[in-house]
């Protein structure tokens, strides 16, 4: 089975500081915050969040290791962060992937720890949430905490994906599911990531992506704009991926 970096090679974590606050907070204004945590229904808690924080992660780098404390629910902007587990045999198994408007840390409302390794594999921009203040927030508004559950129903959504839709079918057809996963439904636009990580949440070889990734190339199914940035048909690789 594939292999990934182990932790001690990934960078570590970087906090980029807020700016000088104003007088009105700019988290208000942003659209994927206020959607993803109803804000304007936790007004208790999250208009008043002075604890709040952005982060910009590097490719690859630690977020968050597995058994850890969670003291923050992160939010993602943009980019695209893996939950991975290492396996007995010393390889490591992507878990569930996450993209922009998913939470991670939600385990930390229950007082678990971190489940499994958080890491980045493409930049990555967060916010980060304190969790006793989501918890009042939740307290407090019926709806923001209906949204909570929302967001851990899509994270079994998730895991139940790299089970069946990842890791069963052909090469070509676990491939096109993923491709599929991280293309924009508006118009096709797909980043992608390290064959080998790609290679972790499909159980293939690096090798068989790679073969893969340039056959849908020469069949037009990819165009390539840059490194790991592609034009995808939509359609095309839904034909691919047999999926209804």
């Amino acid at each position: 089975m594939p292999t990934l970096p182990h932790a001690t090679n990934l960078r570590q974590t970087a906090v980029i500081p807020r700016s000088t606050p104003r007088r009105e907070n700019p988290c208000r204004a942003c659209p994927l915050l206020r959607e993803a945590l109803l804000l304007d229904h936790a007004e208790c808690g999250l208009a008043t969040m002075a604890a709040l924080d952005s982060l910009l992660l590097p490719d690859d780098t630690l977020l968050a290791e597995a058994g850890t404390s969670i003291t923050h629910l992160h939010l993602i902007r943009s980019g695209l962060v893996a939950l991975m587990r290492d396996l007995p045999d010393g390889s490591r198994r992507i878990l569930r992937l996450l993209k922009p408007g998913d939470i991670i840390g939600l385990e930390g409302l229950t007082g678990a720890p971190q489940p499994h390794r958080a890491v980045a594999l493409r930049e990555s921009a967060l916010c980060r949430v304190p969790v006793g203040a989501v918890q009042e927030a939740a307290d407090a508004s019926p709806a923001f905490a209906r949204r909570l559950l929302d967001h851990w129903r899509t994270a079994l959504e998730r895991a139940d994906m790299v089970i069946l839709d990842f890791g069963h079918g052909s090469a070509r057809q676990r491939v096109a599911r993923l491709l599929l996963f991280l293309a924009a439904p508006s118009d096709g636009r797909c980043a992608t990531f390290r064959r080998g990580d790609m290679a972790a949440v499909l159980d293939l070889a690096p090798e068989t992506v790679s073969r893969v990734l340039t056959g849908f190339q020469r069949g037009g199914i990819l165009v390539k704009r840059d490194p790991n940035h592609f034009q995808a048909d939509r359609a095309a690789l839904r034909a691919e991926a047999e999926l209804p």
